[in-house]
Formats: structure tokens, sequence, C-alpha cells
């Protein structure tokens, strides 16, 4: 176990995590994730984790970032499946009906990230700022007009949003800043409407935990002869430790999310031409199954898992 971050940062993280909770505890369902033999777009489909099972849910353009909502209900996702063919976030149901834009216009450069609320009727995500770089902006499920969360620009973006379960904070990236001349991003957790934003360690990609008492997120680590990798790391908002999962100096590893009931945490492994899914037990607990070996293996992107949680 390794240990980073302040006395404040600890602070900071006891006062958030006294009131987290899980608002919609469940099974572990489905996992949603972004497909493709081509390299020029990609699919939403839906894998069985213990049996292997595939649907593929979408079926044109270039479609990415799949995030389901806390009733597993919904999926929301990146697409640019428009007569504009620019970015937009689309919503679909599980079962494949309900296919609809939620953002309105001609699409937002580089929409990404999207992320739900707690309650399911809003969905984060990041695109371009009036002045560059990017910000954090959420739109309602039903679609509409979008209002800003974070603001961002050319010198601080805000990217990554990630709601915490009981509904009261927001993580998000905020990058760069540069130090001893290499770019840096901090996640920081403020208040769901983007306010009162603190950071708490160096890293990117977070996730809260179901029962929203610790953040999955990705970090730089040193590999030899002075080459950097990456690994999988947890922030615990109880203690302010943080706890090493998985590292690698040969993959990329990126996208970490957890299963619903917190036992498995699954991520994107990037080798060369190639992304594929892992997985690795989350610290501390007891996992009741095991995900089928070889999933989310078969093609050449295989990535951004989103897990479906179950009643």
């Amino acid at each position: 176990m390794r240990v980073f971050g302040s006395a404040l940062a600890v602070a900071v993280a006891l006062t958030f995590a006294a009131t987290a909770s899980a608002t919609f505890p469940g099974a572990p369902g489905v996992i949603a994730l972004q497909r493709s033999a081509d390299p020029f777009g990609s699919d939403i489909w839906l894998l069985d984790p213990q049996t292997g099972a595939g649907r593929r849910l979408t079926h044109r353009g270039y479609n990415a970032a799949p995030a389901f909502s806390p009733d597993g209900r919904w999926i929301a996702f990146r697409s640019d499946a428009s007569k504009f063919g620019r970015l937009n976030i689309w919503a679909i149901r599980a079962d494949g009906t309900g296919l609809h834009r939620l953002t309105l216009g001609h699409g937002e450069p580089e929409a990404d990230w999207p992320a739900f609320s707690a309650d399911g009727r809003w969905v984060a995500y990041s695109a371009a700022a009036p002045g560059g770089g990017y910000q954090l902006y959420r739109v309602a499920l039903r679609g509409g007009h979008r209002r800003v969360l974070v603001q961002g620009n050319r010198k601080q973006v805000a990217v990554s949003p990630a709601f915490s379960p009981d509904g009261e904070h927001l993580a998000w990236v905020q990058a760069p800043e540069v130090l001893r001349g290499k770019a840096v991003s901090h996640i920081l957790v403020g208040k769901a409407n983007g306010r009162g934003g603190q950071r708490l360690t160096v890293g990117s990609e977070p996730q809260f935990s179901p029962d929203g008492r610790s953040i999955v997120f990705v970090r730089e680590n040193q590999c030899a002869a002075g080459s950097r990798g990456t690994e999988i790391d947890t922030y615990s908002l109880d203690t302010g430790k943080t706890w090493h999962l998985q590292a690698s100096c040969a993959a990329k590893l990126g996208a970490p999310t957890y299963s619903p009931d917190g036992s498995w945490i699954a991520y994107t492994v990037y080798k060369h031409d190639k992304s594929e899914l892992g997985f690795t037990p989350a610290p501390g607990a007891m996992p009741s199954f095991t995900p089928l070996s070889g999933l989310g293996t078969d093609l050449p992107v295989d990535e951004a898992p989103s897990w479906q949680p179950l009643p």
C-alpha cells in the first residue's frame, strides 16, 4: 500500500465520505462497451460477464464511451450518428429501444465522457469551451438545452465527470498544470452542481465506488530507464489513502469502473493497435463471481466498460 495526499486532502475526503451511500445498490448485470472490428467505426455492445453472450445495440457510425444509468435502464454514449456528422451525446435503453439524441445543434466538438446523475435525470459530459479548451456541461436525459457545470479554458480544461452515488458530489479532471516541465492532471471533487471543487490527487478518469466511499482512477507510474507507464489505483474518501491495484509498462491502462456490487473493477488495456478488457478484484472485496476468462478480447477494439446495475 502506498499513501498519497496532504492533510487538507484527507480532511476534504472525510467531509465527502460522511454522507456517501449507494443510491441504487444492485447486482452486476451486463457490461456495456465500445466494440469494433473496423478501425474507422465502432458500436455499443452488451456483454454478459459470466457467459460471454453479446448483443449489439448501435449499427451506424462511430459510437463510444457508454455509461449506464444508475437504475440500469439507459445507456448514454457519444456518437456521430446524426445528419450533421459531428459528435453528440445520445441515449438508448438497455433493451435497444428509445434511441435519441440528447444534445442540440450541429454537434459538439469532442463531446465525450457522458455520466449520469444519481437520480438518472441528467447526463454530464465534456465538450469544447467557447474560448478554447474543454468544460463540463449537463443535459437532461430527455434532451434539450445544455447547462455549464464546470467552466474550462485553454489553460485549465475540465473533463471526465463522475457523480457520487448519493447525488451530492461531482468528481472531474482538471488539466493541465505544468510541474517541472510536465503536464499534470488532478482529480477534483465538488458539489453536484460543479461548485467548490477541491483537489484530491493526481490522476485521471475517476469513478466512484457503489458505496461512494472510494474513487478508482488512472495515474502514471515510473518504469525502467526513465520511461512511464500507467496504473489503476483507488483513493479512499474515508482516509485519503491510495491503493495500487494494477500497473503496466508495456500497455496503457484506462477507463476503470466498479461492478455494481463493488467487488470487481473492469478497465481497458491498450496494446499497440488493440484494446481489450481487464478485471481485478476491488480492495478488500470478496467477489461472489468471476468474469469469464477472455471476455472482451476477441475484437481489435474492446474498451470503455460500464457495468449495468440490477435491482
